[in-house]
């Protein structure tokens, strides 16, 4: 079962990178369900983030609380790397609401936890973040910071790995796509 779970899971995430966030669901929900009927937490809680992921993204979820303990949970069970994309996901859910106090709060503690693992996908999705936030509040000198520290970080990910498609993620291709309309 656990091995199952985790590759229902896997399936899921794959899927949503490629920008498929029905069949995603279906995997996420169905990794969750054998997680949840197999007591195997650390599984259910990744799948309940996949889950909060497809939620955000489709401006569903407007409950930062809920995420800001997922990501507490995340964070306990040692999934540093999860943990801090439930924090950018509690800043997109408080971006949604036009709270922009919270979200760049929620950004900005993305984005010192990320420096912290040495995630660039993460750092760039929080500089993302925080620029939509500075855009959102009216601040076009924090937002052009902001989105050209994303863009940087987006081409140093891209050096490291110059044969792959991964600016083609679902979530980073916002921040791809970006630069090409400015």
């Amino acid at each position: 079962d656990e091995l199952l779970a985790h590759t229902l899971i896997v399936h899921g995430d794959t899927l949503y990178y490629r920008g498929d966030l029905a069949a995603a669901k279906e995997q996420y929900q169905q990794g969750g369900q054998i997680a949840k009927r197999s007591k195997l937490h650390d599984l259910e809680l990744k799948s309940r983030l996949g889950l909060a992921m497809l939620d955000v993204k489709g401006g569903r979820l407007n409950t930062p609380v809920v995420l800001k303990g997922l990501s507490a949970e995340l964070k306990r069970l040692g999934l540093a790397y999860e943990s801090v994309q439930c924090v950018l996901l509690s800043g997109e859910a408080d971006l949604n609401r036009e709270n922009y106090n919270s979200a760049r709060s929620q950004a900005e503690l993305a984005l010192e936890q990320s420096d912290r693992l040495g995630s660039l996908t993460l750092a760039a999705q929080a500089e993302h973040l925080l620029a939509r936030t500075a855009r959102a509040a009216s601040d076009e000198a924090e937002t052009r910071r902001h989105s050209t520290r994303a863009q940087q970080l987006l081409q140093q990910i891209q050096e490291q790995a110059p044969k792959s498609d991964v600016l083609k993620r679902f979530d980073l291709k916002a921040i791809a796509d970006e630069a090409s309309t400015r």
